[in-house]
């Protein structure tokens, strides 16, 4: 009774060292309830950064002479709320991939953590932009995105996903983040070289000065890069008096065509190949010269100097 029945203090002395808490006399009706206290909350609670919450220590101190004290343990868990959205640990990937990569082949894989738990660090991933033609799909569970159809680089070398992180928070407080993924497609041999015309013919005149150009054929090839640069060649097995540019298809004559004494036509193989690597692709024509006879040669007598008889005839 008496002043050794009133409480002079009571504070927390453990368990709030930043000072999260306070206590302070319940009021009722305008007036203090006798020995009532409440624990209030001074500055934002965080439960990412506290994650076991608060172990808090009070000490109840009398009036009395000497003061006795108690103590009391409270411990305060802090309840989750949606306030964190997915972060994924990087804002931008970007990966290389050959266009000769089976469907379903591992591309590559994303990592998102939710500071959250529960529900509310649950995610759901899905690719949200740049899969118009659905090239391309995601695991939600393991973040590792595939391929989901063959790639061609001839076509589309060059892919930007975004993908979106959803947690599965309450549907009013759903917290949603995206990342961008680059993908180079790149290109491998895969295409043969093409000539515009798997035949053709062409006529020369003979007596051309050697180095006279015939023709000259062309190649293309859908890749890219050296897979797509062109050397020319004649096949032919046995020899024949033409030679070609390697470079630009150009075929010349290596001497003088007589068309008396030579061959009076001529079927190239030509064959074109291209730089890939590790192994070169090709393809052949035919080019099919024929030789044109000019007015070369004069009219020749069997004999030069020539005798010969004629009877008389009688009167």
């Amino acid at each position: 009774v008496g002043i050794h029945g009133e409480i002079d203090k009571l504070e927390v002395i453990e368990g709030d060292p930043e000072g999260h808490f306070r206590i302070r006399p319940s009021l009722k009706e305008g007036s203090l309830r006798k020995n009532e206290y409440n624990i209030e909350v001074l500055r934002l609670l965080d439960r990412e950064s506290s994650p076991q919450g608060y172990n808090l220590t009070l000490r109840a101190r009398d009036k009395g002479i000497p003061p006795r004290e108690t103590f009391k343990s409270i411990v305060v868990q802090l309840t989750d709320l949606n306030d964190n959205a997915p972060v994924f640990d990087r804002e931008e990937y970007e990966v290389n991939i050959p266009e000769t990569a089976p469907v379903n082949s591992p591309v590559i894989k994303v990592k998102v953590t939710d500071a959250d738990v529960g529900k509310n660090a649950e995610v759901v991933l899905e690719i949200v932009g740049g899969n118009e033609g659905k090239e391309f799909r995601i695991n939600s569970d393991t973040g590792m995105l595939y391929t989901a159809v063959a790639l061609d680089a001839e076509v589309k070398s060059y892919y930007t996903l975004t993908v979106s992180a959803l947690d599965q928070g309450n549907v009013g407080s759903r917290k949603q983040t995206a990342a961008k993924i680059k993908i180079n497609v790149i290109d491998t041999n895969d295409n043969d070289p093409v000539f515009d015309s798997p035949e053709a013919e062409v006529t020369i005149n003979e007596n051309e000065p050697a180095g006279t150009i015939v023709s000259r054929v062309q190649a293309r090839d859908r890749d890219s890069g050296e897979n797509s640069y062109i050397s020319y060649a004649i096949d032919n097995l046995n020899p024949v008096p033409f030679e070609i540019d390697h470079f630009t298809g150009a075929i010349r004559t290596t001497q003088v065509l007589d068309y008396e004494s030579m061959r009076r036509e001529y079927v190239l193989k030509i064959r074109a190949s291209d730089w890939g690597f590790p192994y070169r692709r090709q393809n052949e024509m035919q080019l099919k010269v024929r030789l044109k006879d000019v007015n070369d040669n004069r009219p020749q007598f069997e004999k030069v100097d020539c005798v010969c008889q004629v009877l008389r005839t009688p009167p």
